[in-house]
């Protein structure tokens, strides 16, 4: 059994409230770093635009 890329009780909602938190704290390049429900999430910023965000383990 896997276990899930996200939090089980997170809903798609918890996820696009953490992508637009991302997005509105992301550098010009590199790696931002927020805390949404205790978890500690992770975005990669490419070429100004965040690429892609995941929790951090």
């Amino acid at each position: 059994m896997s276990t899930p890329f996200f939090p089980p009780d997170w809903t798609v909602l918890d996820i696009i409230e953490v992508g637009e938190k991302l997005a509105r704290e992301t550098p010009e390049r590199g790696k931002v770093k927020i805390t949404h429900d205790g978890v500690r999430v992770v975005g990669l910023v490419v070429r100004d635009r965040l690429s892609t965000f995941f929790p951090a383990r």
